[in-house]
């Protein structure tokens, strides 16, 4: 998927503008992360081998909540070209500057749950999801991630005001799901999913919600 995602994008730049590529991207994620993307504007440097990308919202499935799940200020994407039709695309770099993240945590008659699924699956132990089978997984590598100002805003049941998180940059290197990877991109977003819940102040405060989170901690 992800080779005919780059592939089909690089045959799209020589025949479309940026407009229809611009929207095209836009499809071709939201299928991949399950998720409607939006991406404000897109710039192409050829010669770089870069893509950067600006405004980018990734749209909570409640569209009622008047807030996106994930809003960035701008990405930065750099790809060898020449990687595409080997065993593992190599992205050299990766930027994401002033990334907001919102997760919810809501209570209602069936119990706790929050915008990701991760809750409502830890307690009702949902089996994972099954995907058709694939011939063979296109491995990736990226060399380097910059996070730049990253904050995320938690929202609690009981809880009057949103919690604000600021976090310092942070600096990753060889992620990816091949061989030749430091660290799963998997276990990556585990990794900085329990660092925000470590981060909630008022956890403690609220009936049973400290509980869920060490379970899913100890995941």
């Amino acid at each position: 998927m992800l080779r005919y995602i780059i592939f089909l994008f690089i045959s799209l730049i020589i025949l479309l503008n940026t407009i229809t590529i611009n929207k095209l991207l836009e499809f071709s994620l939201s299928k991949w992360f399950g998720k409607k993307i939006e991406i404000e504007n897109l710039d192409i440097l050829y010669l770089k081998q870069r893509l950067n990308l600006e405004n980018i919202k990734i749209k909570d499935e409640n569209q009622n909540k008047g807030y996106n799940l994930l809003e960035i200020k701008k990405v930065v994407i750099e790809i060898k070209l020449n990687s595409i039709f080997s065993e593992e695309i190599i992205f050299p770099l990766l930027i994401i500057e002033k990334a907001k993240f919102i997760y919810e945590l809501e209570f209602n008659e069936t119990g706790y749950k929050d915008n990701l699924g991760l809750i409502q699956k830890e307690l009702n132990n949902e089996p994972d999801k099954v995907y058709k089978p694939k011939k063979k997984d296109k491995n990736f590598l990226i060399n380097e991630v910059k996070l730049i100002n990253p904050t995320a805003i938690v929202i609690i049941p009981n809880i009057d005001k949103g919690i604000n998180i600021e976090y310092s940059n942070m600096y990753f290197s060889n992620i990816g799901n091949g061989k030749s990877k430091n660290q799963h991109y998997k276990d990556l977003f585990q990794y900085l999913l329990k660092d925000l819940y470590l981060r909630i102040p008022v956890k403690n405060k609220v009936n049973d919600i400290n509980k869920l989170f060490k379970k899913l901690l100890n995941k």
